[in-house]
């Protein structure tokens, strides 16, 4: 495992410009062949009831996602084939599709009643549930579906990816981490091999049952797009089944119709600001053939400025460097990879081998021969191309390569990560004219089980890391510009419990995010450098000089299953905590000993954004993506008031002094200000873009907020009729304008001689102020610190105690799942410890009464709370 840490930073630069090739894991997996689940075990069970329907499951419908296909199998009879079903807020008005029932027969097996049915004219973007099993007697059972947003480029979306499942012990363990896992795929892209049916005697279809139960608990909710793999063919002429694919495409449809296709083996749909086309490796593709012409057909369609994103799905791999299927995708290759150059497909998605590999931009479209001695070269108009048939089965071993991937080879291997999750993401509105967009491809792989021996990396147990690439694309059809992006690794796993101090010192090897990708080679042999400009990540200090440490963790909550999107502790309190989600929920616990939950506060549908303590600690209030600003009493749980809006609710603050206001900034442009006993709006005013972030000084006379386009304004208030008057505004510098993700006040900072205001934007700026309360919070840029880049909604808090000392401490989160500190007083080595132990992302940052406490909260769903070590 010694070098994980290298093999991470090389997978991360996907499309970089240079690869370096060589072997980039030391990992090798076990290598005893993966076992079945047997027929007893609990994933298999039937659900209760007579007749129940089982093996439900979800697909698209129809070529842009407004369609839904519900399918189900009844065992002892029919049943009816009506499926019901209505949007989330109206559970009183429900619809009725009427579907079509099929048998079939295979050897001396006979299946089930299968039944589709297709939902048409459905919302998008648009919660429903579905009920299916309406026959007199019959059990019934309930489901539920998000349609995809409506096609277009603006539209970020999330895919998992899994290939080659099968059903052994390594399918359930993978399929349980996606499940898990918060930033799983909103729709799976399934690679090719479903049940592997076809290992047993005679094709045995009671493995079709088998998987279709075991799949259910996540392909009842979310679509899989189907791509054909070589075992799901159950080609069988020597007992009599001599039609091909007869099981996968009677159990499994597809909306090859949608997309003029003539079969179900390949089609295309679109979903989000994705063009995905579907190939099959095993029927007739040679010129002239339909699936030939279709796809010469379906190339000329597609359009990059409605669709950004091209991918295809194919099951048997283009370029493999394994001895195990060398070369079986190389006709195929042969005719369609002078249309995947000249149609620019972004991602080659394929199955087959049982491991992960991936190559740079290559094409070998040069050669019109199949001759065995193929010489990919980099092409920049070609796709990447990634094999991801490890989800059930494991990986062959390094010795059976046909090619060391050595220094002249272009793949890049891993043996070890199971499956993937990648987000597209459009480009920004600001982007140069002349490109389609600056595309962003983030892209989340569970690392194998194990402790890394590494000093730096102490974790044990399953993660996800994360990764960014973008493309730049002319809309001139000129070869591809693809600037490497700068990859920062996220943890696979957790701290380990103990005793021992942390110590705020690191000899780590990390990454920083000004290096160039070419320094990759020399990182898997020597120590990474550090920027000290612009970097989160800089040399720490040395021994013996002051910094924050910490003697390890207090406790974890790990129960949310969403991001933790803000983190509090309560006014003048040492042990009440409390935090907002992305599920709309908000928790209440205590982290005296021993920790719990007191409360869970539901009642948000979306994002909760922000919320605040009461002076006294009774009440919090809550802001939401949804419009809504809700009023909860912690100590009954329970919902006092809801105010609704026309705009997402971004921020919110008591009034420090009269506790009776509520003061919300919003994507209207507006800080409004509201009665908090009655809910009326008192005051408001008017900015030029959306109030993301906001916080009141001492006295309650002055708002200090932040807008998205990096702005940050000094607002008076009077505190008895809530009146609102702008007075100060101070401009971003920076030329992209990148919104403020924090905005806090202190009143007194030994390095500005009296009160001072903390920003930071999602750029990393972060900026450091005096105010001066004589002139109505005018706000002096003291000193400025720029950070990486963050792509979420990452805060920063003071440390003001240990700031009372000596220096100016600040604490922030980060994308690469660390916690960082930073002395402003020391601008050339302004790091001075980092906190490891997050899996994702660290969103949120805050400090107890007597900071003695320090709470994070990550992209995951979990919250650690450190215990820093006492001081003299």
């Amino acid at each position: 495992m010694v070098s994980f840490i290298a093999l991470l930073s090389l997978i991360l630069n996907i499309f970089a410009n240079v690869c370096l090739g060589g072997i980039t894991s030391s990992f090798v997996r076990k290598f005893d062949e993966s076992e079945d689940m047997p027929l007893d075990s609990d994933v298999f069970r039937a659900p209760p009831g007579y007749n129940a329907p089982q093996q439900v499951h979800i697909m698209q419908g129809d070529h842009v996602g407004k369609a839904v296909i519900v399918s189900w199998v009844t065992m002892s009879e029919p049943g009816s084939n009506t499926v019901l079903y209505w949007p989330e807020p109206d559970p009183k008005h429900k619809f009725k599709a009427e579907g079509t029932l099929t048998k079939y027969k295979f050897y001396n097996y006979t299946s089930g009643y299968i039944h589709h049915c297709t939902i048409y004219n459905l919302q998008f973007d648009t919660k429903y549930y579905y009920q299916v099993g309406l026959g007199y007697g019959q059990a019934t059972r309930i489901f539920w579906f998000i349609t995809p947003p409506e096609v277009g480029p603006d539209v970020p979306y999330t895919f998992g990816l899994i290939g080659d499942l099968g059903q052994t012990y390594d399918s359930n363990s993978t399929l349980t981490h996606f499940e898990s896992n918060p930033i799983k795929g909103e729709t799976v892209l399934f690679v090719g091999d479903l049940s592997y049916a076809d290992k047993y005697p005679n094709h045995d279809n009671n493995r079709w049952d088998t998987w279709g139960r075991f799949v259910e608990r996540n392909n009842a909710y979310q679509p899989w797009i189907w791509t054909a793999g070589n075992h799901d063919i159950d080609f069988a002429p020597e007992i009599g089944e001599p039609e091909p694919f007869k099981p996968y495409t009677t159990r499994y449809p597809v909306p090859y119709k949608a997309s003029n296709s003539t079969s179900p083996l390949w089609y295309s749909i679109k979903r989000a600001s994705a063009h995905i086309i579907i190939l099959s490796s095993y029927s007739a593709f040679g010129k002239y053939t339909p699936q030939y012409l279709w796809l010469g057909a379906e190339f000329r369609k597609v359009n990059r400025e409605e669709t950004p994103w091209l991918i295809v799905l194919v099951h048997s791999p283009f370029y493999n460097s394994y001895k195990y299927h060398y070369m079986e995708g190389e006709t195929m290759r042969v005719l369609f990879e002078p249309w995947f150059v000249k149609y620019k497909v972004d991602i080659v998605f394929a199955g087959h081998v049982h491991a992960y590999e991936r190559s740079e931009r290559i094409s070998n479209s040069a050669y019109n021969i199949v001759n065995g001695e193929c010489t990919p070269v980099n092409d920049q108009s070609a796709p990447v191309y990634i094999t991801i048939g490890d989800a059930g089965v494991i990986s062959p071993r390094e010795e059976d390569l046909k090619y060391q991937n050595g220094e002249n080879k272009k793949e890049d291997l891993s043996s070890d990560p199971e499956l993937f999750s990648c987000l597209l993401q459009p480009s920004p509105r600001d982007s140069d004219p002349n490109y389609i967009g600056i595309r962003r491809l983030l892209l989340y792989r569970k690392a194998e089980a194990g402790v890394l021996r590494r000093k730096d990396w102490r974790c044990n147990g399953r993660g996800y890391v994360a990764y960014r690439n973008y493309i730049n694309r002319p809309k001139n059809g000129d070869s591809l510009q693809t600037p490497s992006a700068p990859s920062t690794p996220g943890n696979s796993g957790r701290w380990v419990s103990t005793s021992s101090p942390l110590s705020p010192f690191f000899d780590a090897d990390s990454w920083s995010t000004s290096r160039d990708v070419r320094s990759l080679g020399q990182a898997m042999s020597h120590r990474t450098s550090f920027s000290s400009s612009t970097s989160d990540i800089e040399f720490p200090r040395k021994k013996g000089e002051p910094a924050y440490s910490f003697v390890g963790m207090h406790c974890i909550f790990d129960q949310c299953k969403a991001m933790v999107t803000v983190i509090k502790f309560g006014h003048m309190s040492s042990d009440l905590l409390a935090y907002g989600a992305a599920d709309g929920s908000l928790t209440v616990c205590t982290v005296s000993m021993p920790p719990s939950i007191l409360k869970q506060l539901t009642g948000h549908t979306k994002d909760v954004t922000d919320f605040d303590f009461s002076a006294n600690n009774q009440y919090i209030a809550s802001a939401s993506i949804d419009k809504t600003v809700r009023v909860w009493d912690i100590s009954k749980g329970i919902c006092m008031r809801v105010i609704y809006g026309v705009s997402s609710q971004l921020c919110i603050r008591f009034h420090p002094v009269n506790n009776n206001f509520l003061s919300v900034g919003n994507a209207n442009k507006e800080i409004m200000v509201f009665n908090f006993s009655t809910g009326r709006t008192i005051n408001k005013s008017v900015f030029d873009s959306e109030i993301t972030a906001m916080d009141h000084d001492h006295t309650g006379q002055l708002i200090f907020c932040g807008d998205a386009q990096g702005c940050v304004y000094t607002v008076t208030m009077n505190s008895h009729t809530g009146a609102l008057s702008r007075s100060h505004r101070h401009r971003s510098k920076a030329k992209n304008k990148s919104p403020v993700t924090t905005v806090q006040y202190r009143t007194f900072s030994l390095l500005a001689r009296g009160p001072v205001l903390l920003t930071l934007c999602r750029d990393g700026s972060l900026s450091f102020f005096s105010v001066s309360l004589e002139v109505q919070g005018y706000l002096t840029l003291r000193c400025a610190l720029k950070l990486a880049p963050r792509l979420h909604s990452i805060r920063a808090s003071f440390c003001p105690l240990l700031s009372l000392e000596k220096g100016e401490f600040i604490v922030a989160g980060s994308e690469d799942a660390s916690v960082y500190f930073y002395d402003l007083t020391r601008p050339r080595h302004t790091c001075v410890n980092k906190l490891q132990g997050h899996s994702y992302p660290v969103i949120g940052i805050t400090w107890n009464y007597g900071e003695n406490l320090l709470a994070s909260s990550d992209f995951g769903g979990t919250v650690i709370v450190w215990k820093r070590a006492k001081t003299n």
